[in-house]
């Protein structure tokens, strides 16, 4: 009797692969650095540690090299993985202290969701992490920009209101 072993191949995900390689650069402060001193996504693009990930990606449905480039940029500054937020949107919104005021204001986190272009939103998203202490959600980061578009700033929005109006 013969056994599939497609059915025992386990499969990563693109954001599975993207966290494995976020982790990696603990370890590889050259990389993070490199890629921490990027002021344009087409930087970013030209970095080993990005190649390495978009060939990683390449078995995925991940292809955008754009998407992947704001990925490996914006999450070379997270320093603290926050995956209780939920949603970065709810990590910019949440103070730091009881009756604070949210690290992202509402007037720079609007700013954040204006951004059409990709190359628009990765100056807005690397002072926000700044702004966050470095944390975020990791995974649902990666896939929030990733797939940044209207779906995810409307998703945005509506945690970051709430979360805001819960916080008051």
């Amino acid at each position: 009797m013969s056994t599939n072993t497609a059915e025992h191949q386990i499969f990563e995900t693109p954001e599975d692969i993207v966290h494995t390689w976020w982790k990696a650069l603990e370890h590889d402060r050259g990389a993070r650095a490199e890629l921490r001193r990027t002021g344009e996504l087409t930087d970013v693009a030209l970095s080993p540690s990005f190649i390495r990930l978009r060939l990683r990606l390449m078995s995925t449905q991940w292809t955008n090299a754009d998407a992947i480039a704001l990925v490996a940029g914006v999450l070379a500054r997270v320093r603290t993985d926050d995956p209780p937020a939920g949603s970065y949107a709810v990590r910019m919104a949440r103070p730091r202290h009881k009756g604070g005021n949210a690290p992202v204001s509402g007037m720079r986190f609007r700013r954040i969701l204006q951004a059409r272009e990709r190359s628009d939103l990765y100056p807005r998203l690397i002072r926000a992490i700044a702004l966050t202490d470095n944390e975020a959600p990791v995974l649902s980061l990666s896939r929030d920009l990733y797939w940044w578009g209207d779906r995810v700033r409307r998703e945005w929005a509506f945690a970051y209101y709430s979360s805001n109006i819960q916080e008051s």
